[in-house]
Order: structure tokens, then sequence, then C-alpha cells
């Protein structure tokens, strides 16, 4: 994942253990709606990137995850989950 458990909680403000199923549904969808939006893959670090690359699943210019990549992620994050009974 490109957001840790760590950053996706705190975002959130809630605890550990609440709802955590449900977050990683929802982090798992934010980092996927990033990538569909860029139109690339995205890795969490250069030795991922590499392994990508090495083994020809990384597409075509694909990146490493940067600050405003992390913050558009959670702000998807933050959406989701707030507005989860709709």
């Amino acid at each position: 994942m490109l957001l840790s458990p760590t950053e996706a909680l705190a975002h959130l403000r809630v605890e550990a253990g609440q709802e955590d199923a449900l977050i990683t549904l929802y982090q798992g969808a934010a980092e996927q709606s990033a990538m569909d939006y860029l139109n690339r893959q995205v890795f969490a670090d250069q030795a991922a990137l590499d392994a990508a690359v090495a083994a020809e699943t990384a597409g075509a210019n694909p990146m490493v995850v940067n600050y405003a990549i992390k913050a558009a992620m959670l702000l998807i994050l933050g959406h989701l989950y707030s507005n989860r009974e709709d």
C-alpha cells in the first residue's frame, strides 16, 4: 500500500481496530483512483519501482509516490469514509 495504516488512521481520526477492514478497502480504492487518474503505476519507493520494471509489470511512465499524490489519496480516503452511508 502507498499509504501506511498509521497515515490513514491519523487522517480519519479513528483508533486502530475500529472498522479496519472497511478502512483498508477505502484505502485501496483511494490508491487505485489516484493511479487511474494519473494513468500511471505508482510505487511506494524506488526499490519497488525497480522490481516492477525488472519484472516488466511497471507499465508506461511508472513513478514513485510523492507528497501531492499521498495528499490526494488521503482526500479520497476521507471522502469515501465520511460518505460511506450514501
